[in-house]
């Protein structure tokens, strides 16, 4: 799974969406692309849910040279972590990252953590990764704050009923990886 949070970081920063979409419509994008590219070494890394994938996903980050940062129900310090927030100083860890990355158990406190609040306090370059429970995040917020340009994009590997409606606005969203 640390490999999975790895690869929708890596996915968004080096543009593979917006490359795969040129290549399927025969387009050379070259120049848009590499301009649009970023380097890991300047993200910052939110991880919602420091368990042991968490830790994990924190630990390699961190060797790539990431910030990473980290919200969890009892703090923990970590060599991996350059903060780690209570739940209830959620918004510091949205304030903060590049990526938010959810890897949490679905709770009565956790279901719907993350809506148009949660998404309007994060950083309109930022993106939202979900390898936890879809009932975590409110979809249709979701891509009310992608379509109003509130974030950059999500990576969701989990959704509250799968699988997903063929009729879902997520799976031809340009800002989404499923």
């Amino acid at each position: 799974i640390s490999d999975h949070a790895l690869a929708y970081i890596f996915s968004f920063l080096r543009q593979f969406p917006n490359a795969l979409r040129a290549q399927l419509q025969r387009r050379w994008a070259n120049s848009e692309l590499k301009e649009a590219c970023q380097e890991s070494c300047d993200q910052t890394i939110g991880i919602v849910g420091v368990g042991a994938i968490g830790s994990e996903i924190a630990r390699k980050c961190k060797l790539l040279g990431m910030r990473v940062i980290g919200a969890k129900r009892t703090p923990i310090e970590s060599e991996w972590l350059d903060a780690c927030y209570p739940m209830s100083e959620l918004d510091k860890l949205l304030e903060e990252s590049d990526f938010v990355i959810l890897i949490l158990p679905l709770t009565k406190e956790t279901e719907n953590l993350m809506g148009a609040e949660q998404f309007a306090k994060m950083k309109n370059s930022a993106y939202l990764i979900n390898l936890a429970r879809g009932a975590i995040v409110d979809h249709e917020a979701l891509v009310a704050a992608l379509d109003a340009g509130e974030l950059a994009g999500a990576g969701l590997d989990i959704f509250t009923k799968e699988p997903l409606d063929p009729d879902s606005p997520l799976w031809l969203h340009p800002k989404v990886l499923i």
